[in-house]
């Protein structure tokens, strides 16, 4: 029976290729974000910003074989096609502010950033569910009505004509390849989030602070974590081409790659991490 799936999964590559290997039909790449992000949603293109935050390590690639992202670059996405208006964003399940369009990147603050087209769409992932009926978020800037949830993993799908022109630069050996069981889907992962347990802040503790240093670096942003009693539901994926484990936190990741008798086995890890959001200037001029 394996044998006969595992022939069936070939024959499906092989039909998404030339002759010659190169890829003959549109594929989907998944961009999968993970971690504390800003989602500055400009009127032309998307800036995703990622904070400073000295406990975070931040890399890119495919999944298990990220690379490590490098201190104040900005990345750009290449090969994809992008959409002329901006994705919707789901606000029962994201943080949505808009009209912040001074973002400040000094060193202490800004780690790097990556400039994207406007996706097909944004799926909102691995949900954090309060305990409480209590907002997530306050502040005179927080948004209204509030989410319900909080995705902690958004996904931008992108539709791709030719996988060897898709590229995230500057520096970044990422090669692209189908899905071995989804043969029309590629995935990037990009990761701004801890490996270690945040035990001597607690997990909520870490959520708030590192939310806090995000909202920072836009000058004037009032909006805290306010409610971060609640539970990081487990990963079950809802975006086609992403299996449900590749949702998982890093730290999740590196426990379950630990033997049995590996002195990680005795760690005790709430998985809720950082949450993101979105900013929303994308009715504003220029961009």
């Amino acid at each position: 029976m394996k044998e006969k799936k595992a022939a069936k999964d070939e024959k499906e590559v092989i039909k998404s290729k030339g002759g010659n290997g190169s890829q003959t039909s549109p594929t989907t790449l998944n961009v999968i974000f993970h971690g504390l992000f800003g989602f500055v949603i400009n009127p032309r293109h998307i800036e995703v910003v990622a904070t400073r935050i000295p406990e975070h390590l931040y890399l890119a690639g495919t999944w298990m074989m990220e690379t490590q992202l490098q201190p104040g670059v900005s990345y750009v996405l290449h090969g994809v096609s992008g959409q002329k208006y901006p994705p919707t964003i789901d606000q029962t399940k994201n943080a949505r502010v808009g009209g912040w369009t001074i973002i400040d990147r000094s060193p202490d603050k800004h780690f790097c950033s990556f400039c994207l087209p406007f996706p097909n769409s944004v799926s909102s992932e691995r949900l954090f569910k309060p305990n409480s009926d209590y907002p997530i978020f306050s502040g005179s800037d927080a948004p209204s009505p509030p989410p319900y949830f909080l995705a902690m993993v958004p996904i931008f799908t992108y539709t791709v004509n030719d996988l060897s022109k898709v590229e995230l630069t500057p520096d970044i050996p990422w090669k692209p390849a189908p899905e071995c069981k989804s043969p029309y889907f590629t995935n990037l992962h990009i990761w701004a989030e801890p490996l270690v347990p945040m035990k001597a802040q607690g997990s909520a503790g870490h959520f708030a602070k590192a939310f806090e240093s995000l909202a920072a670096q836009f000058s004037g942003l009032d909006m805290h974590v306010a409610n971060a009693d609640g539970k990081l539901l487990d990963p079950c994926s809802s975006t086609d081409g992403v299996p449900s484990y590749e949702l998982q936190t890093l730290l999740e990741r590196y426990e379950k790659c630990m033997p049995e008798n590996g002195c990680m086995q005795s760690m005790v890890s709430d998985p809720r991490n950082c949450g993101p959001m979105f900013i929303d200037n994308s009715t504003l001029n220029g961009g």
